[in-house]
C-alpha cells in the first residue's frame, strides 16, 4: 500500500498510548478521501501532546498530531523516499537507519534492534584503547526544520532556494511545520514520521564525521554516540569535530553525557547483568521469587530512573508463577507499579494473563494501587499514569470512587478524558464532570491541540458541541472521516466480553 499507507497505520499513534488508541480506520479510509488532502484548505493545526514518564522526576512530551497535517507529512515522505533513503545509506556508522518495516509491526524497522547494540559495540571497540561517548541535549525537541534541507541539499543550496517545494527537503520542512503550528523548534515525538526526520539530520552529520575524521570507527544510533580511537588525542579532536558538526544544525551536545573512556568498559548497566542471571526455579519458586524482588528493589533504589523494576517485571513473566505463589507475586507486581508507573503496560499484559489462566486476582488491592497513583500523578498533570490506571480499572471492571473521578476532571490531558469519558459510558464512574473538558467541544478546536477530544467525544456522542451546532458536519476534512468511520479510540478494545466475570473473587 506505500510508505504513506503504513505511517499512517503503523506510525501515527504513539506506542506509549493505552491500547485503544488506533489508526488503522484512517488508513482503511485513505482511498476514499481526498486525493489532495491540501484541498481541505487548513494551512496548520496543533498537536495533541501527553506527558510520559522519562527518567525519575523528569518527563517527555509526546504529541499527536492532527491526522489532516500528519497524512499530508507522510505523503510527503513517500514521494521523496528515494532521495531520502540514499541520503541516510551514506553513512557508515549508523545503526538506527531505517526501512520500511517488513513485519508490518511499525512503519520503519531499524537496521539493529536497541537489544543488539552490546554486541556491536563489542565488535568495533575490540581494538581500541578509548572510547568517546555523546548524544545532543533534547534532540527531538531543538531540532531546527530547516535543517533538514540542509541535510538533504546543504545549507547553500537550501538558502539559495528557500522558497522551491520541489526541493524535498523544502517540502518536508514545510509539511512537518504545518504539523506544530507552523513552528520551526523541533518535530512531534512519539510519530515515526519523526524518526526517520531525526535519521536525516543524524546522517548529514556521520557524513561530516567521516570527512573530518580518519578512519571512523563506532556506531550513532539515533543521537547516541560511541566512537573509538586508539589514543586520548584522536578521541579528543574527534570530540571536537563532532561539536563542530552538530553546530552546523544548530545542536548542542549534552555535556553532563559526553565522555572519553578508556576501554575496556562494560557494555550494559550492572543492574541488568545481575538480573538478567538470577534464575527462578520451580522447586524454590517462593525463596527464589522473594530474593529477586528483593534485590530488584535495592537495585532500584541504586540506579533511580532506569526503569529497573520494569525489566524486572518483564522478565519475571518468563515465568509460570504457582498458584500457591500469586499472591506474593501479585504484592510484588504492585510494588513495583506505585514505585515505577513506567511499567504500566508490562503490568497490563501480566495481570491479564493470569486473570485468563483463572488465578485469582485481589482487586480490592489493585483498585487501591490505582487510585493512588490517580490522585498522586493527577496533582502533577501527568497523563501517562492516570491514562493507564484507568485503562486497568476498565479490564478489570473496577468502579472508580469519586475523589479520583473528581481529581481526573481537572486534568488537562485530553487522552486521560476520552478514556474517562469511556468509563462513564460503561458505569465505572458515576460523577465525573465534563465542564472542563466541555469547553474543547468547537469547530476551532478540530485543528487546535484539543482536537482529538472534539472529534472523538463528539462522534461518540460522548459530550455535546458546546455552541449547540454540528461543528463536524461544517468542516469538510472531518466530516469526511466521520461518514467514512474514522475513529482514534475503540471503546470495544478491552470491553469485558461477560458481565461480572468478577463475581465471586
Amino acid at each position: 500500500m506505500g510508505l504513506k499507507h503504513s505511517f499512517v497505520r503503523r506510525g501515527y499513534i504513539p506506542r506509549e498510548l493505552i491500547p485503544p488508541f488506533k489508526s488503522e480506520s484512517l488508513a482503511d479510509a485513505l482511498p476514499s478521501l481526498a486525493a489532495d488532502f491540501s484541498t481541505y484548505g487548513k494551512s496548520a493545526s496543533k498537536c495533541c501532546y501527553h506527558s510520559i514518564p522519562k527518567l525519575k522526576h523528569f518527563r517527555r512530551i509526546i504529541a499527536l498530531p492532527n491526522p489532516l497535517h500528519q497524512t499530508i507529512l507522510a505523503q510527503t515522505l513517500e514521494t521523496h523516499w528515494g532521495d531520502i533513503e540514499r541520503h541516510i545509506n551514506r553513512s557508515s556508522i549508523s545503526l538506527s537507519i531505517v526501512a520500511e518495516d517488513t513485519s508490518r509491526q511499525n512503519a520503519l524497522q531499524r537496521k539493529v534492534s536497541l537489544d543488539d547494540l552490546p554486541l556491536e559495540r563489542s565488535l568495533r571497540s575490540s581494538s581500541a584503547r578509548f572510547g568517546l561517548r555523546a548524544d545532543f541535549s533534547r534532540f527531538y525537541q531543538t531540532l531546527y526544520t530547516h535543517s533538514v534541507s540542509w541535510a538533504l541539499h546543504s545549507k547553500s543550496v537550501a538558502k539559495t532556494r528557500r522558497s522551491d517545494r520541489s526541493l524535498a527537503g523544502n517540502a518536508i520542512d514545510f509539511a512537518v511545520r504545518n504539523t506544530q503550528d507552523q513552528q520551526t523548534l523541533g518535530i512531534p515525538v512519539g510519530p515515526e514520521t519523526s524518526d526517520l526526520i531525526a535519521e536525516m539530520i543524524g546522517g548529514a552529520i556521520d557524513e561530516q564525521l567521516q570527512s573530518d575524521v580518519s578512519n571512523l570507527v563506532g556506531i550513532r544510533y539515533v543521537d547516541d554516540f560511541n566512537l573509538y580511537f586508539g589514543t586520548r588525542a584522536e578521541a579528543e579532536e574527534a570530540l571536537a569535530a563532532l561539536i563542530a558538526a552538530a553546530r552546523e544544525y544548530e545542536l548542542e551536545i549534552n555535556q553532563s553525557k559526553t565522555e572519553i573512556v578508556e576501554l575496556p568498559e562494560s557494555l550494559e548497566p550492572r543492574w541488568k547483568t545481575e538480573l538478567r542471571s538470577f534464575v527462578i526455579r520451580p522447586e524454590l519458586q517462593y525463596q527464589d521469587l522473594l530474593g529477586f524482588f528483593s534485590r530488584a528493589f535495592d537495585l532500584a533504589n541504586t540506579f533511580p530512573g532506569h526503569n529497573v523494576l520494569k525489566y524486572a517485571v518483564a522478565r519475571s513473566s518468563g515465568v509460570t508463577v504457582d498458584t500457591d505463589n500469586w499472591s506474593l507475586y501479585e504484592s510484588f507486581l504492585l510494588t513495583s507499579l506505585i514505585g515505577e508507573p513506567a511499567l504500566f503496560p508490562v503490568l497490563g499484559e501480566v495481570l491479564t494473563k493470569y486473570r485468563n489462566d483463572g488465578y485469582p486476582l485481589d482487586l480490592d488491592k489493585l483498585g487501591t494501587a490505582l487510585w493512588n497513583i490517580i490522585l498522586y500523578h493527577c496533582k502533577l498533570r501527568q497523563g501517562f499514569e492516570a491514562a493507564w490506571a484507568l485503562w486497568l480499572a476498565k479490564l478489570f471492571e473496577l468502579t472508580v470512587p469519586d475523589e479520583v473521578s473528581s481529581a481526573i476532571s481537572v486534568i488537562d490531558d485530553l487522552t486521560v478524558a476520552i478514556v474517562a469519558l469511556d468509563l462513564r459510558d460503561l458505569g465505572l464512574i458515576a460523577d465525573l464532570d465534563t465542564s472542563k473538558w466541555g469547553m474543547s467541544m468547537t469547530g476551532d478546536d478540530l485543528y487546535s491541540a484539543g482536537w482529538l477530544l472534539a472529534y472523538e467525544a463528539r462522534i461518540k456522542e460522548w459530550l455535546p458541541s458546546k455552541n449547540r451546532d454540528d461543528y463536524i458536519g461544517a468542516d469538510q476534512f472531518f466530516s469526511d472521516l466521520r461518514r467514512h468511520g474514522v475513529f482514534f479510540y475503540d471503546p470495544a478494545e478491552g470491553r469485558p466480553a461477560v458481565p461480572s466475570m468478577w463475581a465471586g473473587y
